[in-house]
């Protein structure tokens, strides 16, 4: 007896709820969107191929989401009506992080070192920072709040040990000099 030739069945998504936004899953204090009628499937398409192509770029939380999302296609989320946060849409499409993770991809692969697939909050650490305690450059991002407080008894830009005279410069009363030059200048233009 032959087996009918019956196309597989698409994945159960029961981990998703489509009445929250498709790509954090959480309730937040932004508004929902739905693409507009007009550009509903390819917005959708955009969406789902975004998603695939940062997965397949190793970015850990479009692994996830890619899972999660299976096989679905612009159609099926079109029939759910699926809707998400503006910011998590221009998240997930933005070509900039798109181009990011994939050079970070190309890192890791060109060097062997998985590490770089994970991504970091905020600006890159350096090895290190002129000033910098000992302490500082084990915890990781240099911030502000971590650096030495400003000392005015020492060298503004090495906050070194002072071997001299320490020079002053003010602008206090330029206004004031500006204004004596110009009275006392023969150019009628300047009063």
């Amino acid at each position: 007896m032959a087996q009918s030739e019956e196309p597989p069945e698409k994945r159960a998504h029961t981990e998703i709820n489509y009445k929250l936004c498709i790509k954090c899953q959480s309730f937040k204090k932004e508004q929902l969107k739905e693409p507009p009628q007009s550009e509903e499937l390819s917005t959708y398409d955009k969406f789902l191929t975004a998603v695939r192509l940062k997965a397949s770029f190793g970015n850990s939380e479009f692994v996830t989401l890619s899972e999660k999302i299976g096989d679905l296609t612009a159609d099926d989320l079109s029939d759910e009506h699926v809707v998400w946060h503006r910011t998590c849409y221009a998240a997930s499409t933005n070509k900039e992080h798109i181009k990011r993770d994939e050079k970070r991809y190309r890192q890791a692969c060109a060097t062997s070192d998985v590490s770089l697939l994970h991504r970091t909050i905020g600006r890159p650490v350096t090895s290190s920072h002129h000033g910098e305690p000992e302490e500082l450059s084990v915890s990781g991002r240099y911030t502000r709040s971590k650096t030495m407080k400003y000392d005015k008894s020492k060298c503004f830009f090495c906050q070194g040990k002072v071997q001299g005279v320490l020079h002053k410069c003010q602008s206090g009363n330029i206004g004031t000099q500006i204004h004596d030059i110009v009275q006392h200048s023969n150019n009628p233009e300047w009063k």
